[in-house]
């Protein structure tokens, strides 16, 4: 072998192993069944189903909590999504929306509009999507919206076409054929913009303003990974251990696509978007990072856990993992860059 290119073979390696380089922060004693991770500047806050404990990132230790189950003023019903902005909280729930202080202290709450679901705050308004199956056309089964502040729609800035033609062929009552993985568009809000993703096209977004004007169009190169026999089994397997197995097999012909997506969720933190793919080694899952005009400027791998137990915040990319033998959770960073 060539003295040069082995030389720059073990480069590679070591380059590749301190990218995937990941360490222990601390142990999580008081979190029992965790749902989400969010790291934002100074704190950490680990949500359950109704209460949620906020860390002090600087000592890694719990300072409080909040959130209680009911109907009352600062309660909540049902858990949809929290959103930690530059200077408050702001809890999604089943028929309201409520706002707490960064250290989990309640400033106040409303009322949403019927049909708003996971809002995101943006501005004055809110970005969200609205269900719709009685509706004969299926393109308008699941539409994102841009809301005002009495949750009235502004503007529809894109729907979900996957969900539509689903529920076309759910309505002709016999066995339909359900293509996996299913391909579903995402929307993340930053620096006060809406980016909806769609991994079935790559790497592509649609840029819109919090009123829901089109921006721009960011569009990136990259080679979908064909689809593996892992995959594959891992997802039969998965769906043969769940209750609703018999269910599936009565009702559905599981077709898998021959390349995978792009992504299965993103984040954007820092000009920088954050690809979570669907290609595994060795338990971890490959992320991409593009700059914010979709070129890709690095690859790597880290822990493959569920996308809400994955938070970046200040160069590092933070997760959980369950230490089952201690029965704790634990969490642990990754540096993105290195220095």
């Amino acid at each position: 072998m060539n003295k040069k290119v082995f030389i720059a073979g073990v480069m590679f390696i070591m380059i590749f192993t301190l990218n995937i380089k990941c360490e222990k922060v601390c142990d999580l004693n008081e979190v029992l069944k965790l749902k989400q991770l969010i790291v934002k500047d100074e704190y950490m806050y680990l949500i359950e189903e109704f209460k949620i404990y906020i860390y002090s990132m600087k000592t890694k230790k719990l300072i409080g909590s909040f959130g209680k189950k009911g109907e009352g003023p600062g309660e909540f019903i049902y858990f949809s999504n929290m959103i930690v902005g530059k200077n408050k909280i702001s809890i999604d729930s089943e028929n309201k929306i409520l706002f707490f202080s960064k250290k989990g202290e309640f400033i106040n709450e409303f009322r949403k509009g019927f049909n708003c679901n996971k809002l995101f705050p943006i501005k004055n308004n809110y970005v969200g999507f609205s269900i719709d199956f009685g509706t004969k056309d299926i393109n308008k089964v699941l539409l994102y919206n841009v809301y005002d502040n009495k949750f009235k729609i502004v503007r529809t800035i894109g729907n979900n076409e996957y969900i539509g033609k689903l529920l076309k062929k759910i309505r002709t009552k016999k066995k339909y054929d359900d293509y996996i993985p299913q391909v579903k568009k995402f929307f993340a809000v930053y620096k006060q913009k809406i980016f909806l993703g769609d991994p079935g096209k790559g790497i592509y977004f649609e840029v819109f303003d919090y009123n829901g004007k089109p921006l721009r169009i960011i569009s990136g190169n990259y080679k979908k990974v064909k689809m593996t026999a892992k995959f594959k089994n891992d997802y039969i397997n998965k769906l043969k251990s769940s209750n609703d197995w018999e269910r599936v097999k009565a009702k559905k012909n599981i077709i898998f696509k021959q390349k995978l997506p792009c992504y299965r969720w993103f984040l954007i933190n820092n000009e920088k978007m954050f690809l979570f793919t669907y290609k595994i080694e060795n338990n971890q899952r490959e992320y991409l990072i593009t700059n914010m005009n979709g070129k890709i400027i690095k690859k790597s791998f880290i822990a493959n856990v569920p996308k809400g137990l994955i938070s970046i915040n200040k160069g590092y990319i933070y997760y959980t993992l369950e230490n089952e033998e201690d029965e704790l959770w634990e969490l642990h960073r990754q540096k993105i860059f290195n220095n």
